[in-house]
């Protein structure tokens, strides 16, 4: 199982045990959206460094992991490299309310902010997400990969 598949398994193991409670959801939320960054990290790293997976034990294949950040994620799919293809559009706007979501539910103070409706619809947004990342052609994957790790720049 992949880290990824554990993140995934874990947030669905989050909401079955949260019954009314809030922070268990609030966790669940969180760690569904922690799973699909992962997998942005692995693919950005994976198709800028080495698709055979043998540098994953080396500082540059952590260095491209690391360098996907929360911050300018949204933003990174409004380039229009990535609004002109359907497919990674989707995978934007998915993604950008399920960072939302991860942020309210980190973030703001204690009340009542998901129903377990709620919770299992995001839930299932991640693993949609995680299946359309599977989908991407590798052309789809790299474009997706440059344009999530480096900044535009304007002329």
């Amino acid at each position: 199982m992949t880290m990824v598949q554990k993140l995934l398994w874990l947030a669905e193991a989050l909401l079955k045990q949260s019954g009314r409670g809030q922070a268990l959801k609030r966790r669940a939320v969180s760690t569904a959206y922690y799973a699909v960054f992962q997998e942005l990290a692995r693919l950005c790293a994976g198709v800028l460094l080495d698709h055979e997976g043998t540098l994953k034990r080396t500082v540059e294949y952590e260095r491209v992991y690391r360098a996907l950040d929360h911050g300018s994620l949204k933003a990174a799919f409004n380039s229009p490299a990535l609004r002109a293809n359907p497919k990674l559009s989707s995978l934007g706007q998915g993604i950008a309310e399920l960072q939302s979501e991860r942020v309210r539910a980190d973030y703001l103070p204690a009340q009542r902010l998901f129903t377990e409706a709620q919770c299992e619809e995001l839930l299932a947004n991640a693993r949609f997400l995680l299946e359309l990342i599977e989908t991407l052609t590798p052309e789809e994957k790299r474009v997706l990969a440059v344009n999530l790790i480096f900044k535009n720049r304007s002329s």
